[in-house]
């Protein structure tokens, strides 16, 4: 008696089973798949320039919680990031930030090197420093810089700030 309570549930697993096969050799799984090869999430490309790692670690926290489609990339000076640069044509980011006060080479000196390199031509260039000195943010202006921006002392802040930057650039 058991056997034949069972057999109605046999019956359907087969016919279910035979439906699968049928559907599978006439269309393969890969015809199944929807295909998103087709769509693709363009990354834009950031470049920070700072000395200090602790400034580094805090700017990459907030942008990657303010742009999910950044990928940055950092340089511990002006002088290895220009470097890098003329040896690496293929990479040309889409915003440059630099910090003004930085050893071996200033900030200014590293955005006039950086104006003058035609692939940066539609890079948008961020001038980041803890303070606001008349002569750096007067020069900064004079090289065309895209803004100046003060480092601001809560992590709130710099999302903010970056937020702005990114958002309206979209």
């Amino acid at each position: 008696m058991l056997i034949y309570s069972y057999y109605p549930l046999n019956l359907a697993w087969l016919f279910c089973n035979i439906i699968c096969n049928v559907i599978y050799f006439y269309f393969p799984v890969s015809a199944l798949i929807v295909q998103t090869s087709s769509v693709y999430i363009t990354m834009k490309k950031c470049l920070l320039i700072e000395d200090d790692l602790d400034d580094q670690e805090i700017f990459l926290m907030c942008l990657e919680k303010v742009c999910e489609d950044v990928e940055c990339t950092t340089m511990n000076d002006g002088v290895s990031a220009i470097s890098m640069l003329r040896s690496n044509p293929e990479y040309v980011p889409d915003y440059i930030f630099i910090d003004v006060n930085m050893p071996k080479m200033t900030g200014i000196e590293c955005l006039r090197i950086l104006k003058q390199m035609e692939k940066l031509m539609n890079a948008r260039i961020y001038m980041y420093s803890t303070t606001a000195e008349g002569l750096a943010l007067e020069e900064s202006k004079k090289l065309q810089a895209s803004d100046f921006f003060i480092k601001p002392s809560n992590i709130s802040a710099l999302e903010e700030q970056l937020a702005m930057v990114f958002k309206s650039n979209r």
